[in-house]
This record gives structure tokens, C-alpha cells and sequence, in this order.
């Protein structure tokens, strides 16, 4: 139909209704909220005129299509009783199959007839009636009629001049789908490829970075064949076509244009330069290719990075490879006497830990104290590479701020049209990094509370990075980082305004940033340790089962650290037999918790495969013993471990007895 909305006249529909059995007052209803409706036009962005219309359904109001299913029940009634009237007699697909007359979607329709004069001047008699009735009017241009193969050729010419429509050899598409489908299948499936060839033209003239690709590939391009698949084996050609589109996208960006194809790169260097060992220890060659040249270059940026963890010590030399990572070249320096080729298992015993005595004759105090800061594991797994390098997040937000990065209102609002450009917090002036971190005068109390007691009113800056480059240079260490934390707790406050509407008051803040000023002596840090906060709630284990709390101090004199772990009554036993490696109980599960000091240790204890760093070696010790036990590790609050915390304080900071106040812990949990 053509402009089918547009042409609907009312008084039409309101018969259609009372034909169909609805009440009068709901009809009533209906037709008043159809003929309220009133237009005006924009002249140069001036509401001009007025008109109220007498015909017709609004485009996009979502009674329309309900009303517009209602108009095509009248040209569905006109085809039925044509049928009934045996002037239309349909179609069938086999000769027992039912019979087909019709099929209709929104303003499109489907109708099968014989191909013989007499069903065809029913079919000009129905139409005509319907637009009649309905104002409605068939689009020529946009209708079409196919025959079979059957038909006659005289037929055809018949037909083709009563019903006025041109002949096509196949229908396109109904309800988005292909309605004839030959033996050849890629020419019928083209505008699938083609939808998806054109949001690739449109993707690749944006810079976007892979997690952007990622995301349109999943969420469109993998969606785009989804509903032709439910119900159409797409051909395996076809399918890789379009695999190929959307490759071409992910490493280039682009899919006009020719690219290389890394994955089939890095399977032909792989066989031609290291296809017996892996590439982290892949190197140049006698005849290698400037490619593999570029690529091994850029391999000693990447090598910068890593270090080797060391597990049975086979494969990790001694003096090219980086595997000492508490020092800073990670080799040893003053080593003697030492062959080219030695492997690190050379240096450890049977049992994994390492030789005391070949260190010491062949390394230098420095080293030898660097290497036994690396941790074994008596079980001696395979080598791996870890990253050594630890993202600042500290140092990544400052740079974020210094370089203009964060994602304040002015910078989205020219992104998204119906972000306000206006600061969230006093909501007068526009939202720039200047503004939320120095000119809103929400935040010069919060300066004014800080340890610094800044006036950022008093002075005018032309960009936040003049302004934080003009502190740093005045402001000592000890000041820069409480300015520095002062930032982040703004643009903190900031967000939390913004996606969850709370927002504490400025001395609430002001805690935060607020530096200890209370004493950092020894003494005063043992007595706040062995003070409780709050009354503990240590929950004992089930019978014949044993629970060990344990923590962990580290003392900032020197390189010395301390651990403890308590237990209660028979499973003190356990803790002896520990000591002495002899860790079979019999009859007993362990549970072993630990509070929010060592909280990073128990989710790797709970999830082993989190970490590949020297520390994830004793992690996974544990967790092979425990295993064994039927053990489990938790993550408790402080209040439920403060007597291994009291512990562990304790052998820091004093040597002799227990003290008093942890004799009163053990006596309380007890």
C-alpha cells in the first residue's frame, strides 16, 4: 500500500470496530485520541500555523499499528469471502497440503491465486473495494507478480495486462526474509553480507581501540546473521566471507583494504625461527629477515619487563637471564668462577630450596642475599615468565589530571548531545578540570580543611596542569602527596555524586587526607596492635576439626619480618608438627584464616590460578597441602584474628615474654 498510514481514513476504522464486536464507549475512546491530534509547522524554527487533519494514523504513536491491524482485517474479510465464494481457490505447496490464499504483514501482503482470468478479475475486484472503502491505494511500483513455471506463456501475457503489476523472477524479501530460494544460495544471502559490509565502512573511519572493536564485533556484527541462521543453514563459504569481513575489521580497521594477516605471520615465523622453543626466548639468526629483525627489537622493549619464576630451575641461566627480581638488574653482578650455560638448578637441592653453601662460594654477599629472597617450591614446577613491572595507580590518575584526560561534562557534552556541560556539584558554571578540582566553590571548603589549608580562590590559573605544576614546585614531599591525595578525593567525590547521588560532608572527607599525627613510634604502634577494637567474635571450628589463625608483621628498621598463628587447645599440635615438617593429623580438617592485612594471599589460596609471580609458588604449596588435609582457608575481619595479629606485633617490636595485653586476647577468645 502506498502511504498506508497517511491514508487510513477514519470513519472507516470506526465501522471496522463496531463490525468486530467492541464496545461503544471504548470506541469512543479510541476515535478521540485519534482525531485530538493537531499539526503545526516549523518555519525557521518557529512553531507557524495549524491544522487539524481529518484522515489518517500518527506515524511512531504506538496505537497505530494496532489501529492500522484492525484496517487490514477488512481487505482479510474481502479475501475470505472470496474464497468462500469459490472465486479464489489459493495455492498449495503438495496436493495434500493445505491451501494458501494469503499472508499479510503491516501494509505488505502475499497472495496466491491460480493463474487464470477469472481469479484475476476477483483479485482487481477485492482491491478495488478495499481502497474504496479504506482510501487506500495499491503502490504499482512497489508490487510485483511471479508465476511458476507451470503457467503458460499466453497466461502470463493475460494476466500480466489485467492485473497491471511487473513480472519479477523472485520476491526479495518477506518478513526479512528470502521468499525463493534457488540452488544457488550466496546471491540470495548477499544482503546479509552487505548490511555488514556497510557498518564496516562506517566503523573503520573511527579510531577505536580494541575493546571498542570488540564490543561492535559481539554485540552487531555477530547479531547481523542471527535471525536468517534460526532458520537457514547459511553455506560454509558464505559464512567464512563474512568471517573474513569482520578479521579484516579487528586487526585493521578497515575492509577495502589489504592487510597483513597476523595470525598466519606468527604460525610462519614460529616454524621458520623458534619452532622448538617459545618465543620469549626466540633470537636472531644467521639470514634472518629485516621483518624478524624489527620484530626481535621490539622483543627487548617487551624482555624489559618480564623476569623468569623460578620453579625447577632447568631452563633459566644464571647469568643472561632475569630471574634475581628483588634486585634491580636482576642478574647477579658479583658473581665468580660461574661457566657460561649454568642453570639455576644447579644451586638447589633435592627438596627445591636453595644451597647455602655453593651461593656463598660462588656469589657475592649482595646477591646471595637477593637470591634467598626468592621464594621455592618443593614441588618443582616448570619455569614462567611474569610481569615484573606494577601499574601505579596512584601515578596514573595524577598523569590522567595533567594531561587533560578525565572525562569531565564540557569534554562529554561534545560527545554526547544530552550530557549538560554544567558542574554536577554546585551546578553553575561549566564542568572543566580547572573547575572541578580548584574553581567550584563546593571544594574550597575542602581545601581549606586539608593539612595545607589552601585559598584556591585567591589565585587564577589558565589550565589545572600551570596550577599543579606550580604547587609541586613549592610544596615539600611530605606536602605534594597530601595534595596529590587531595585530587583524587575530589574527582572520588565527584563520581559518587554523579552515578550514586551520595555525597558526605567536607570534614568526612577531610579523613581521609588528613595525614597521621599521632606519634609512628614502636611503642605507640604495638600498643594501638594489641589494643581491640571491638569485642572479637572468633567462631570455633567443628569437632574434630582444627582452625589456626595466623597473620603477619613487617618491621620498617630493617629487613625482618615476623609470622604467628594461634589455635586452641590439641591444635597447638599441629603447630609443633608443622615446625618439625611433619604435617599428618590423622582425623582432622584444618581451617586456617586470616584478616584483611593478607587478603590478596587468601583469594590467591581460594583461586591458584590468579597469579604466576615467585609468590604464587608457596601460595600453591599451601594449597597442595591443604588439599590434602580436606583443608580451607576464609578471609576474616581483624576482630576475629587479634590474637595472631597481637602475635605477630609483638615478635617485631619486643623480645621476651608474651606481654600482658596479649596474655588478656587469648584469654578472652579462649
Amino acid at each position: 500500500m502506498s502511504k498506508a498510514y497517511d491514508r487510513v481514513e477514519w470513519s472507516f476504522l470506526e465501522l471496522l470496530k463496531k463490525k468486530m464486536g467492541f464496545r461503544v464507549h471504548f470506541i469512543k475512546l479510541i476515535m478521540t485520541c485519534i482525531s485530538f491530534a493537531s499539526l503545526t509547522f516549523l518555519i525557521t524554527g518557529a512553531p507557524t500555523g495549524f491544522l487539524q487533519p481529518q484522515r489518517g494514523l500518527l506515524q511512531g504513536d504506538p496505537l497505530s499499528p494496532y489501529l492500522f491491524l484492525i484496517c487490514s482485517e477488512g481487505f482479510s474479510a474481502l479475501i475470505k469471502r472470496g474464497i468462500r465464494n469459490k472465486a479464489i481457490s489459493g495455492g498449495r505447496i503438495c496436493k495434500s497440503g493445505p491451501r494458501i490464499n494469503h499472508l499479510l504483514f503491516a501494509d505488505d501482503s502475499v497472495l496466491f491465486i491460480k493463474a487464470t482470468v477469472q481469479e484475476g478479475e476477483a483479485v482487481k475486484r477485492i482491491t478495488s473495494s478495499y481502497e474504496q472503502a479504506s482510501s487506500q491505494i495499491v503502490n504499482i511500483d512497489k508490487s510485483g507478480k511471479h508465476f511458476s513455471t507451470g503457467v503458460s506463456q499466453a497466461s502470463r501475457e493475460v494476466l500480466h495486462h489485467l492485473l497491471g503489476f511487473r513480472v519479477v523472477d523472485r520476491f526479495n524479501k518477506y518478513l526479512r526474509m528470502p521468499m525463493l530460494i534457488g540452488l544457488s544460495k550466496k546471491p540470495i544471502f548477499a544482503f546479509i553480507r552487505d548490511r555488514l559490509h556497510k557498518h564496516m565502512l562506517r566503523w573503520k573511519e573511527r579510531f577505536m581501540s580494541k575493546a571498542c572493536k570488540e564490543v561492535l564485533i559481539k554485540s552487531i556484527a555477530q547479531s547481523i546473521p542471527t535471525y536468517i541462521m534460526s532458520f537457514f543453514a547459511l553455506p560454509v563459504s558464505f559464512c567464512n566471507e563474512m568471517r573474513g569481513i569482520i578479521s579484516k575489521f579487528w586487526w585493521s580497521g578497515t575492509d577495502d583494504k589489504k592487510n597483513i594477516a597476523w595470525p598466519l605471520c606468527a604460525r610462519a615465523f614460529k616454524e621458520k625461527y623458534y619452532s622448538s622453543t617459545a618465543f620469549e626466548l626466540a633470537g636472531l639468526r644467521q639470514g634472518s629477515s629485516f621483518i624478524w629483525q624489527s620484530i626481535i627489537e621490539e622483543k627487548r622493549v617487551l624482555d624489559t619487563g618480564l623476569a623468569w619464576r623460578i620453579g625447577n630451575g632447568e631452563s633459566v641461566d644464571i647469568l643472561n637471564d632475569k630471574w634475581i627480581t628483588s634486585a634491580n638488574y636482576m642478574r647477579p653482578i658479583g658473581s665468580s668462577n660461574i661457566h657460561t650455560g649454568c642453570k639455576v638448578n644447579h644451586f638447589l637441592n633435592s627438596d627445591g630450596s636453595w644451597d647455602i653453601d655453593k651461593l656463598t662460594a660462588l656469589f657475592s654477599t649482595k646477591d646471595r642475599e637477593n637470591i634467598l629472597k626468592i621464594p621455592f617450591s618443593r614441588n618443582l614446577p616448570l619455569y614462567k615468565l611474569f610481569r615484573t613491572y606494577k601499574k601505579n595507580g596512584f601515578l596514573y590518575k595524577i598523569w590522567r589530571i595533567l594531561h587533560d584526560y578525565l572525562p569531565v561534562n564540557v569534554k562529554l557534552a561534545h560527545r554526547i548531545p544530552d550530557v549538560s556541560k554544567f558542574c554536577p556539584m554546585c551546578g553553575v558554571e561549566e564542568e572543566t578540570q580547572l573547575h572541578v578540582m580548584k574553581n567550584c566553590k563546593v571544594v574550597w571548603g575542602l581545601w581549606m580543611l586539608s593539612p595545607l589549608n589552601i585559598h584556591v580562590d585567591r589565585a587564577h590559573y589558565a589550565s589545572v596542569t600551570d596550577w599543579i605544576k606550580e604547587l609541586f614546585s613549592a610544596l615539600k614531599e611530605k606536602d605534594a602527596k597530601v595534595f596529590v591525595l587531595s585530587l583524587l578525593t575530589i574527582w572520588t567525590d565527584r563520581n559518587n555524586l554523579v552515578f550514586g547521588n551520595v555525597r558526605p560532608p567536607p570534614m568526612s572527607l577531610s579523613r581521609h587526607i588528613v595525614p597521621m599525627q599521632i606519634s609512628n613510634s614502636d611503642s605507640h604502634r604495638l600498643s594501638m596492635a594489641l589494643r581491640p577494637e571491638v569485642a572479637p567474635n572468633w567462631i570455633p571450628p567443628p569437632s574434630r576439626s582444627i582452625k589456626v589463625n595466623t597473620d603477619a608483621a613487617m618491621s620498617n628498621r630493617g629487613n625482618f619480618s615476623m609470622a604467628s598463628a594461634s589455635a586452641r587447645k590439641r591444635a597447638c599440635l599441629l603447630l609443633i608438627e608443622l615446625i618439625r615438617e611433619q604435617a599428618h593429623l590423622p582425623g582432622d580438617v584444618v581451617y586456617c584464616e586470616s584478616d584483611a592485612a593478607t587478603a590478596n594471599i587468601v583469594k590467591r589460596l581460594l583461586n591458584p590460578t590468579c597469579a604466576i609471580d615467585p609468590i604464587q609458588l608457596i601460595v600453591d604449596d599451601c594449597s597442595i597441602a591443604m588439599r590434602a588435609r580436606m583443608g580451607q582457608f576464609n578471609h576474616v575481619r581483624r576482630q576475629c584474628n587479634q590474637v595472631a595479629h597481637a602475635l605477630a606485633k609483638w615478635g617485631i617490636f619486643i623480645d621476651g615474654e608474651v606481654p600482658f595485653s596479649v596474655n588478656e586476647l587469648v584469654n578472652y577468645v579462649t
